[in-house]
């Protein structure tokens, strides 16, 4: 007869639970015999409900069924009948069990092999099986619906909830079926843990479990939910705190979206979808593409310190949550939002006792050894009654321990503190923080005074070598940067990060900095009090454009380069927006001439032209060679947006302004990137008139480094003129260049583009190996778009020369990574090569390759690249 085809086959796994662990506890002999009567059992079971035997591994059984409820009744047999056995090993032998209903289609197989299945299904089956425990029968939603009103006498259906299985990025509702006399155990399901930012807990979050349970109550009952109350409250604590206990209610994610630096509300959605790595597209703004991702996604978002940006700001949580059925929202805000859904939660002051506890564990934070007396208690409590119970404020009296006693940091509160310095319309709890900051900056010695008030232009962090020419340009702080900066973060007025904490790479040792923002609105403040604001954040600008020209000039080589951007994200937009604020659009135009492709490698390019935006038109005064690098910004941005037009209008200004120069190596940068617009519109001759005309002029300044990229440039007209061989001859002797200047990048693009050409030529296993070569050098270095490219190239060769299965989910997950990441799909748009998309479509025709594209897109991207690299070559 067969094994059952259509769309309603049952799929059976199992396998012994610890069997490596048992064979050695028994020995091979025994194990051997355990592992037979294991095996005669659930073949019997199979067998006698009219199951088939697919095929079994080791202890592992691979079954398929006609009929659910026959499946079922296998799979309790089965169980009942292994934990009625005596066996020889301790604690007896657990089977686990994983059951699908699905569609069953055959893998064509030679007529010497036996039968067997291909699918999603199947693979599903098996991956929910090997989420069980032993004992356990795991089923999934569909065959527990079908199952749920056929269920023999002692045996019922145990919701397990959502669950993410490995290889299935959406969650699905799995279930078990509990036995009565089989071994099943309330075991949790070995499921994928949800995604998640939230940062771990450094210090006790002391005296709010109250106040989580009720904000965990509420959060199931509304989408959004709003702490607010003064600075220093502690709502961002308790809104993590609220993220983890509920995280496990999130499979897709629970996330944290700090606002704190961000002042321009179109921003909110680009830093939540940075923070979610959803990325805009030439097709999707960065908003349309974060509410795309969210919409059918069971989500929590924590949105930090957004009383900045509102009123703006509430239209936009609200579209989100519109738009975004499942997603639930924890938001901190000085004030409510006022829209629909919401509800508001003021965030109380501690309780005395939870104050005093606070208080001990900080202190004893700074001095391990400390010893309290009845007297220093007693301070410590009347310290507390003195704060409000606010929890900032109380753990900047406790970094005092170091210097002085519970005693004397009571006596100096009640000297230093003003109660009545706030206006009469704030809580008092608000005037009471005020003074507390206050107290602690006047407990500084002037030196820490000077450097705390003018580290506050920071707007996201700094080292202590950016540090220097801002805070301590001519060395008139009275004491030693490095010193002041540990003295301040002893005192708890700024932190310090590590690079993991602030984007970097884990790997280097930079130490930074930060400071709270409300220590850094304060200290603001007092630095525009003493008149040194201006010329301070004049400096801070001045060393941020620096830095981003220092970066970029390196930023297409260096991943290092890009990663230090990652951590000056909101410096660089401070400093952008200095530009603006006084007129010095040529600040602004040098950062963003400078680090554009930072943009565009971060999948950030409609952020990026807004900037040139509202600075290119007022840059007529600015230096030629500043508005020529921003407008090669524009074009190289308009570019990847695949606005073509736009991005010739600002190569072409480009051009005439390098002309002007008679800079030689302006005019041939110029001519170098009108070449690819050329190529874009299939016009080998003008591409290889502007890159001869490039090469040429780098040749003549000497830059041997420029001059390799133009003539990799011309093999691009060769290819488009479909002279293959020789586009071939002229790239081998390129890519011997690019080895010996030692850049990887250079080397990982050149083999991409041999493997269109060897593609071209009909060769398609020379063609896989370069695209392996070119794609294992763009995976490590973690380059999203060169690996989007080499994709590409795979699909293709998988479509017309391989496993073209594999090909059509290869390409979905190429094209997926083309609309997630802004990028630009270089083999199709550039090469003119087929697209993967459409050819998966004419090989599986419209439904069929829709189904196999989705199964692609849905895979993780690193793991695509695994399966590739690990495929053999087609022929």
């Amino acid at each position: 007869m067969g094994l059952p085809t259509g769309p309603n086959v049952t799929f059976l796994f199992t396998d012994i639970e610890g069997s490596t662990r048992l064979e050695r506890s028994v020995g091979p002999a025994a194990w051997a015999d355990v592992v037979a009567r294991h095996d005669a059992l659930l073949r019997s079971a199979i067998e006698d409900h009219g199951g088939d035997v697919v095929k079994t591994e080791g202890d592992a059984f691979f079954a398929a069924f006609g009929s659910p409820t026959d499946a079922a009744a296998a799979a309790i047999s089965a169980q009942r009948s292994v934990a009625g056995e005596a066996w020889p090993v301790d604690g007896g032998l657990r089977v686990r069990m994983g059951m699908h209903v699905g569609e069953g289609r055959l893998r064509h197989a030679n007529p010497d092999e036996p039968e067997d299945y291909v699918g999603i299904d199947v693979n599903y089956a098996a991956r929910i099986a090997a989420a069980g425990n032993g004992g356990q029968i795991v089923v999934s939603n569909r065959l527990a619906e079908v199952l749920s009103s056929r269920l023999p006498e002692g045996v019922r259906l145990s919701d397990e909830g959502l669950r993410v299985v490995k290889d299935f990025e959406d969650p699905a509702r799995l279930h078990r079926l509990v036995v009565t006399g089989a071994a099943d155990d309330a075991r949790p399901l070995r499921t994928i843990e949800a995604p998640s930012n939230l940062p771990g807990e450094v210090t006790a979050l002391v005296g709010r479990e109250r106040d989580i349970d009720l904000l965990r109550v509420m959060l199931a009952e509304n989408r959004i939910v709003t702490l607010t109350g003064p600075g220093g409250s502690g709502k961002t604590r308790l809104a993590l705190g609220v993220a983890r206990a509920a995280r496990d209610r999130f499979p897709h994610g629970a996330w944290f979206v700090d606002l704190a630096a961000v002042r321009e509300p179109s921003l909110i959605e680009t830093v939540i979808a940075t923070t979610l790595g959803v990325r805009e597209s030439p097709e999707r703004a960065i908003g349309a593409a974060l509410r795309a991702h969210l919409h059918d996604r069971i989500t929590l978002l924590v949105l930090d310190n957004l009383e900045q940006l509102l009123p703006d700001a509430a239209g936009i949580v609200s579209d989100l949550a519109r738009a975004a059925p499942e997603l639930r929202l924890v938001v901190t805000s000085r004030e409510l939002l006022r829209i629909g859904g919401e509800r508001g939660y003021p965030v109380p002051p501690l309780e005395a006792a939870a104050g005093i506890a606070l208080f001990e564990d900080r202190a004893r934070a700074h001095r391990p050894d400390l010893v309290l007396s009845d007297e220093a208690r007693s301070a410590i409590v009347a310290i507390c009654e003195r704060l409000g119970g606010l929890p900032l404020a109380i753990e900047l009296a406790a970094a005092r321990i170091r210097l002085l006693s519970p005693s004397q940091i009571l006596e100096r509160l009640g000297h230093s503190l003003d109660l009545g310095g706030g206006g009469r319309d704030v809580p008092e709890r608000q005037r009471t923080l005020r003074g507390a900051i206050a107290w602690s900056h006047d407990l500084l010695p002037e030196s820490d005074r000077r450097l705390f008030r003018r580290l506050a232009v920071f707007a996201g962090g700094w080292s202590p070598e950016t540090a220097r020419p801002v805070a301590d340009p001519d060395d008139d702080l009275g004491v030693d940067l490095d010193e002041g900066l540990l003295s301040l973060a002893d005192k708890s007025l700024i932190r310090i990060e590590s690079p993991a904490v602030t984007g970097g790479d884990s790997s280097t040792d930079e130490v930074r900095f930060g400071m709270h923002p409300l220590l850094r609105e304060y200290a603001l403040e007092r630095l525009g009090e003493c008149g040194e604001r201006p010329a301070v954040e004049a400096r801070h600008a001045a060393v941020v454009a620096t830095i981003a020209e220092t970066a970029g000039r390196s930023i297409f080589k260096d991943e290092t380069n890009l990663r230090l951007l990652d951590r000056e994200d909101h410096n660089l937009r401070a400093a952008i927006d200095w530009s603006l604020e006084h007129d010095d659009p040529a600040l602004g135009l040098r950062i963003m001439g400078s680090v554009w492709r930072w943009f565009q490698r971060r999948a950030r390019i409609r952020e990026g032209r807004t900037h040139l935006a509202l600075l290119l038109p007022r840059s007529e005064a600015a230096d030629i060679r500043v508005r020529i690098s921003a407008f090669a910004a524009e074009g190289g941005l308009a570019y990847w947006m695949e606005d073509f037009a736009a991005a010739r209008n600002a190569y072409e200004r480009r051009l005439e302004l390098a002309l002007a120069t008679g800079d030689t190596v302006l005019l041939a940068d110029a001519h170098y990137d009108l070449g690819f617009l050329s190529m874009v519109g299939e016009d080998a001759a003008n591409l290889r008139l502007h890159e001869q005309t490039a090469l040429d002029l780098y040749t003549t300044a000497g830059r041997a480094d420029a001059a390799m990229r133009a003539r990799q440039a011309l093999v691009l007209g060769v290819f488009l003129a479909g002279d293959y061989a020789d586009a071939l001859e002229l790239e081998l002797v390129n890519v011997a260049a690019f080895r010996q200047s030692g850049s990887q990048w250079l080397v990982a693009d050149s083999m991409t583009l041999q493997s269109a050409i060897h593609f071209r030529l009909g060769d398609p296993a020379t063609s896989w190996q370069r695209m392996t070569e070119g794609l294992g050098l763009f995976a490590a270095n973690a380059d999203s778009s060169g690996m989007a490219r080499a994709l590409g190239m795979a699909a293709l060769l998988l479509l017309l020369h391989g496993d073209p299965e594999f090909g059509a989910r290869v390409a979905g997950a190429t094209l997926e990574a083309v609309r997630e990441l802004g990028l630009m799909l270089a083999p199709v748009k550039v090469l003119h090569l087929p697209d993967p998309g459409a050819l998966a479509a004419e090989r599986f025709g419209p439904e069929l390759a829709a189904e196999l594209l989705a199964v692609g897109a849905a895979a993780p991207l690193p793991q695509v690249v695994a399966e590739v690299l690990a495929a053999p070559a087609p022929r």
